[in-house]
């Protein structure tokens, strides 16, 4: 419920209680963390901070909040056995998947353009992984705008004409 409180704070304007809820979601996931299932928190709560601190024009905290939850969800990722049920395993790719499109954002917005499409291209074989489209979709358009940045039209249009497709049927489907 701390996310969805948190949520619900961000989107009514008010980043000091979604910020409060974010922390104290994080700080319960991050007690339990020895168990996937909360490890998974983990990662989502970092992902929700950083997009508050991103929004509150701090770029160099949202990096961090995310770099804590790549490598936070990428070691639950690695300590998950065979036993796993099938949904914890996907729910911690997709939110590493989202968490690496937004990694990507804030890289981008610093001009780190090398490490944007190492975590965008990351974020693009994970969503394969899950067969989502949507988080493909996202990845294919980010990194569309990094090969139209840098002149590459061919490779622009490809990834903006896939992502365009994967769109359009994610919203059929």
């Amino acid at each position: 419920l701390y996310n969805q409180v948190g949520n619900a704070y961000r989107q009514g304007g008010d980043a000091r209680e979604s910020l409060r809820y974010f922390q104290e979601g994080y700080a319960l996931a991050r007690s339990r963390a020895h168990r996937p299932r909360d490890a998974v928190w983990v990662g989502s709560f970092s992902s929700s901070l950083a997009g508050v601190a991103g929004a509150q024009g701090k770029p160099q905290e949202a990096l961090g909040y995310l770099d804590d939850a790549v490598d936070t969800l990428k070691r639950v990722l690695d300590r998950l056995g065979p036993r796993t049920p099938p949904t914890l395993r996907e729910a911690a790719r997709e939110q590493l998947a989202r968490s690496l499109i937004q990694l990507g954002r804030v890289h981008q917005g610093l001009g780190n353009t090398a490490a944007q499409e190492k975590a965008l291209g990351d974020a693009l074989t994970i969503s394969r992984l899950l067969d989502s489209r949507d988080i493909e979709a996202g990845a294919r358009l980010a990194l569309g705008q990094i090969a139209a940045g840098k002149g590459e039209h061919a490779r622009a249009i490809e990834h903006l004409s896939q992502a365009l497709t994967l769109a359009s049927r994610a919203a059929n489907a």
